[in-house]
């Protein structure tokens, strides 16, 4: 099955797209998709966004699903779920 993961931002900038699908197995988690990306976000992202050790977004990064929710690694996703992924930003 497919997702799409949607960059806001900085991270827009960095990877030089603002999506990416990924295919991953039907009933495939969010730590599948993870999985999958890993070696492209380490090459194409700042260690302030991207964690290598974990294999994951760092923990400054929000990651939504479908716009709506966080997720954790164990959340099973569907065929075109989009995951949308941004460093929140605070004002004062």
């Amino acid at each position: 099955m497919r997702v799409n993961l949607t960059f806001l931002g900085a991270l827009r900038s960095q990877l030089g797209t603002g999506s990416m699908p990924v295919d991953i197995s039907d009933g495939g988690t969010y730590r599948d998709v993870l999985d999958a990306i890993g070696e492209t976000m380490c090459t194409r992202l700042e260690t302030s966004s991207w964690d290598a050790d974990r294999r994951s977004f760092s923990r400054r990064m929000m990651v939504l699903l479908n716009g709506t929710s966080e997720l954790s690694e164990d959340t099973v996703l569907a065929e075109g779920d989009e995951l949308v992924v941004v460093l929140p930003l605070a004002g004062g």
